[in-house]
Order: structure tokens, then C-alpha cells, then sequence
């Protein structure tokens, strides 16, 4: 009975222990399991951060196209000399109706007439309200800060600066920003639009390289975008800030495009944190060679290709498709 009772018990002792094995198998299904979960979790994050840009640039939208859209019908601050003909008095109004979209949605620091006298008033005959609200703003940071407002991310700084000067139902639309959706990431003092992935929202008032298709359609190479965004016809969208298509290259047979339609580019660059679109000027015989927009002037022309590089801004690199992820309010879905 003894030794009966003494082996049942070591053979239950050997069934309630595990082996090195099966502690190794164990330990390599719980290390799965967790990755599993962590990577689950990532995506999780990654979707809500893109639901909350998709939303994020649909608001930014609406504000910034109503200003834009207003100039359709804006009354502006011109007079005519008796005897001007129609012809040129809607030149000039054309002209005036660009002046105001320069000075009231600024993408750089020189549409503001900033830090130096680089641009001119060449219609107007004053800075309108809103752009001296602007240049009051940046007066106010740098003197906080003591610092000097700097170029790298002039475009969400101008955002900023544009929603500064934008109210609704009585109160700064600047309210309905949290405060990880603005800060100052190159440190210059003045306040940045941020996306969800904490990088700046990218702003171009007038960006004439960029298709609005042209994420949606991966086919394309792009060179094949770069070439097709470079041949836009006014023809099948004008400019809707010119129906009597006053501006000089309707008349001008020898021009390779146009004047089309344009709708301000407001862009998060997405998962990636890269824009993939031009918005500085380059010197292709000096690689790696950036010359900021606020060293160009643009003047009051939507359409010039920037000088060294000869590109629309907002076209697409020659290589890498930095783009494809890209969330802008040219074709942004409300989630």
C-alpha cells in the first residue's frame, strides 16, 4: 500500500508542473499575442488620426473659402478717372480683387510686406484691415518672444494669422482649435496650425501646380501628374474672379495656358509627415539648394512658375510619391 500511495503521488506531481518546452511555447504565444494587440493599437491611433485631420482641414476649409469666395462679390477700394474704358477698369478691378486676396490670405511672410518693403502696393491704395490686424499679431509675438519671425513653416503660420483675423458668432474662430491643433515647432515665437501628427498644416493660396485628382489616381507617374498639372486649360475651368476674361493671356495666342480656376490648398501631410509637392523654390543645377517663398515675389500674379525651378507651386516632385497620403481640402471626406 506504501509503495502504492508514494508512486500516485509522484505522478501527480509531474502532471501539475510544465517542461522548458512548453513554458517556451507559452512565452512565444503570450510575446504574439501582445504584438499582436500593440500593433492593432497602432493602427486604431493612426485611423483616428486621420479622421480627425479629415475633419480638422474640412473646418479650416470652410473658413478660409469663405473669405476666398467672397471676392467674387467684394466691393473694393478703387476709383476710376473719367473717361477710363471698361476694358481697363476691369483690369484693375481684377488686379484690386488679387491685391486683397494676397494682403488678407497671406502664404508667406513677404504678402504681408514683411520683415522688408519686398512688395508694394501696385493697385490699392492702403492695407486693408485684416492685413494690418496680421502685422500687429506678429509685431505682438516677436516682442513677447523676443524673437524674429522665421520662414520654415510661414505657410500654418499665416494659417494662424488668418484665422486671427476671423470671427464667429461674436467670438475669434481660433476658439475651436484644442491646444495640440497650434503651436510653435520651429520656436520663432509666432503660433503654427498643427495636424494631428503634430506637423504644420500646409497653406498655399494659389496653388496652381496642384490637380485635385491627382492622389486618386495612382496610375499616373509623377512626371505624367508633373506634366499634366503644368497643361491645366482655363477653357474647361476659368478663372471665376475674371468673366470678362480680362487678363492679358485670353488675348495673347502665344500663351501656354490659360488663367483656371484655383482653390487654396490647405494640406496635412499625413502618416508619412512628407508634403511630396513643391512649396519652396530650388536650383536644380544646386541640389539641396532652398530658397523660401517669402524671398519670392509673387506680386499679384496666381500663375508665375517659380523663377529658378520654373514649377507651379504645389507640383509634384519629379520622384517619390510623398503625396499619396496626403489630406487636403480639395477632395477631403467628412468622416
Amino acid at each position: 500500500m506504501k509503495i502504492t500511495f508514494t508512486h500516485h503521488r509522484r505522478s501527480a506531481a509531474s502532471r501539475q508542473g510544465f517542461t522548458l518546452v512548453e513554458l517556451l511555447i507559452a512565452i512565444t504565444i503570450l510575446a504574439m499575442l501582445s504584438a499582436l494587440s500593440m500593433s492593432m493599437l497602432r493602427n486604431v491611433a493612426e485611423y483616428s488620426r486621420i479622421d480627425r485631420a479629415k475633419v480638422m482641414v474640412k473646418r479650416l476649409d470652410s473658413y478660409v473659402m469663405e473669405r476666398y469666395n467672397g471676392y467674387q462679390t467684394r466691393t473694393v477700394p478703387i476709383r476710376f478717372a473719367a473717361g477710363t474704358s471698361p476694358q481697363v477698369a476691369a483690369q484693375t478691378r481684377l488686379q484690386a480683387i488679387r491685391e486683397l486676396m494676397r494682403l488678407e490670405l497671406p502664404d508667406r511672410q513677404g504678402d504681408l510686406d514683411y520683415p522688408n518693403a519686398t512688395v508694394r502696393l501696385q493697385v490699392l491704395t492702403s492695407v486693408p484691415s485684416a492685413a494690418r490686424a496680421m502685422r500687429r499679431k506678429i509685431a505682438g509675438f516677436e516682442a513677447a518672444s523676443g524673437k524674429t519671425w522665421s520662414a520654415p513653416n510661414e505657410g500654418a503660420e499665416c494659417l494662424y494669422l488668418i484665422l486671427a483675423t476671423m470671427q464667429s458668432d461674436g467670438k475669434s474662430v481660433l476658439d475651436v482649435f484644442s491646444a495640440s491643433e497650434i503651436g510653435d515647432t520651429d520656436n520663432d515665437g509666432v503660433p503654427e496650425i498643427l495636424d494631428p501628427w503634430g506637423v504644420p498644416i500646409v497653406f498655399i493660396r494659389w496653388p496652381a501646380g496642384f490637380l485635385s485628382d491627382a492622389p486618386l489616381n495612382p496610375l499616373l507617374s509623377p512626371n505624367q501628374l508633373m506634366v499634366t498639372s503644368q497643361i491645366q486649360d482655363g477653357t474647361e475651368a476659368p478663372d471665376p474672379f475674371d468673366p470678362l476674361k480680362v487678363d492679358p493671356r485670353w488675348s495673347n495666342a502665344s500663351s501656354t495656358f490659360k488663367p483656371f480656376a484655383l482653390k487654396p490648398l490647405i494640406c496635412s501631410c499625413g502618416q508619412d509627415r512628407e508634403i511630396g509637392l513643391v512649396t519652396f523654390d530650388y536650383d536644380p543645377s544646386a541640389p539641396g539648394t532652398i530658397i523660401p517663398l517669402f524671398q519670392y515675389d509673387q506680386g499679384n500674379d496666381p500663375y508665375i512658375k517659380l523663377p529658378n525651378c520654373q514649377r507651379w507651386l504645389a507640383e509634384p516632385f519629379e520622384s517619390g510619391e510623398g503625396y499619396q497620403d496626403n489630406i487636403t481640402n480639395h477632395y477631403v471626406e467628412t468622416p
